[in-house]
């Protein structure tokens, strides 16, 4: 039946996958059979075929995909786009749960929410370009939506583009209404500078700058704990950073101010005698 599909005969198809049926009806032969009836022109065979293996195996989403698939051909985009949401709770991969998605942003394209999942399906890939433009196209329909440019942000980090990064995270932070997005949108500023300065690197201006605005946010809000870490994490990096702010603020939060070394004065050193090789010193003997 699958060679017979495959090369264009659908009505030889039809006829092996009826017989496997009648020999073994588990749901794989099932979904052939459904699929070759809708192929063949079969669509009322073809919807109870899908409808009785939603009813046998209600918690596999091939079944809800093939009566969608067959509403939207005959027309029905609504009762196909309800089938494609009842598969995608049964999904059981990411990339069967993108390409439930794909179908149901392709039918309707300002559905905002979905685009946001496909877009984290996408993500959860590694496939950032096609994540971006999911994010742009939400951004088309909702130009201020700060999740969107948290996500374009987000997606060109692992690209190593950093500063495109930022850009979208500033505009994030001009959009951002509370506290608690502000907070947010610095940790991720601070990631992004973490992952551009490397493993076990000092972190850069901008990332300092973003602990330094997180630090204070939090100590407005009452988060001492974080905000005295955020000002710690500061000073071990650079203590000149902002030294006249953080240090004094840190200091009142409890923090560990540790002045650097320092190189002992010379006069200090004390001066070890070392003997004279033309003195004679006494032989020691030699044990063995």
């Amino acid at each position: 039946g699958d060679l017979l599909m495959h090369h264009g005969d659908p009505e030889g198809a039809l006829e092996r996958y009826q017989e496997a049926y009648r020999r073994n009806p588990t749901s794989v032969v099932q979904l052939k059979r459904a699929r070759a009836l809708a192929v063949v022109g079969e669509l009322d065979d073809a919807e109870r075929a899908f409808r009785n293996l939603v009813r046998q195996f209600p918690y596999r989403a091939e079944g809800y995909i093939g009566l969608g698939d067959l509403y939207v051909e005959q027309g029905d985009k609504d009762r196909g786009v309800e089938q494609y949401r009842l598969a995608l709770r049964q999904a059981p991969d990411v990339t069967t749960r993108e390409t439930v998605a794909r179908k149901i942003v392709e039918l309707v394209p300002d559905d905002i929410d979905m685009r946001f999942r496909l877009a984290s399906f996408f993500r959860e890939q590694y496939k950032y370009d096609a994540a971006i433009a999911q994010y742009e196209a939400i951004l088309d329909r909702s130009p201020n939506d700060i999740h969107a440019l948290l996500g374009l942000g987000d997606s060109h980090v692992p690209k190593t583009q950093y500063d495109a990064a930022l850009a979208y995270y500033d505009k994030a932070l001009a959009v951002a209404e509370s506290r608690a997005e502000k907070v947010a949108v610095y940790g991720q500023i601070v990631a992004c500078e973490a992952q551009r300065a490397g493993r076990d690197r000092p972190l850069t201006e901008a990332g300092l700058e973003a602990l330094w605005q997180r630090a204070l946010l939090r100590q407005e809000a009452g988060q001492l704990n974080e905000a005295r870490a955020d000002l710690q994490r500061i000073y071990d990096t650079d203590p000149e950073f902002r030294s006249d702010e953080v240090s004094p603020l840190l200091e009142e939060l409890g923090g560990q101010l540790v002045a650097p070394p320092t190189e002992e004065p010379d006069a200090l050193v004390e001066e070890v005698e070392i003997p004279d090789p033309s003195i004679d010193l006494p032989e020691v003997p030699f044990e063995e």
